[in-house]
């Protein structure tokens, strides 16, 4: 499943480079259906880069690198 053997890695790698600068929520689809529905998921992995005040300003569908997620933080 690339949601465990490519995307998590890839968090963990921007949580380790970047510590307390990012916090990462993992929200599972098929066990919270409504929670993917509300934030319009429409495939997994999906990977959201939320403002400080927690609006989206980036969306991925499906696997994102450690490198591009870090330049999307950035520009936040």
């Amino acid at each position: 499943m690339p949601c465990l053997t490519q995307q998590k890695p890839a968090l963990q790698t921007l949580l380790s480079d970047l510590g307390e600068g990012v916090q990462v929520i993992e929200i599972d689809a098929l066990a919270d259906p409504d929670a993917a529905s509300r934030w319009g998921v429409l495939s997994v992995p999906t990977t959201f880069v939320l403002d400080a005040q927690g609006q989206p300003r980036q969306v991925n569908y499906g696997v994102v690198g450690a490198d591009k997620l870090r330049q999307q933080l950035q520009a936040v």
